[in-house]
């Protein structure tokens, strides 16, 4: 039998985003989020990743940017509501344990 138990995860699991600057001085925003799949992915709204398969470089050189705390994966734990990891704000989530 499996039991859920509520559990902190920093927002940045669920969405991120952010403005990046390309090589010909163009913006892009680069994001994480649930696609059409179901699943969760990157996403950048430059031409290169719009028509080629892959992670485009702007992708390819923030991903570390987002911080993916998760208390169920992490020591550190939270107490006012914000990730312990980047102090952005956190949700609960049902995990199996």
């Amino acid at each position: 039998m499996v039991d859920y138990v509520p559990m902190h995860q920093c927002r940045s699991n669920e969405y991120w985003e952010k403005r990046v600057k390309g090589s010909n001085n163009n913006y892009y925003t680069v994001s994480f989020q649930k696609q059409y799949s179901g699943d969760y992915d990157y996403e950048c709204t430059c031409p290169a990743f719009k028509h080629r398969a892959g992670y485009c470089k702007h992708i390819k050189s923030n991903m570390e940017d987002r911080c993916e705390w998760h208390e169920q994966w992490d020591s550190h734990s939270t107490s006012d509501n914000k990730c312990p990891k980047c102090g952005s704000d956190v949700m609960v989530v049902m995990c199996a344990v």
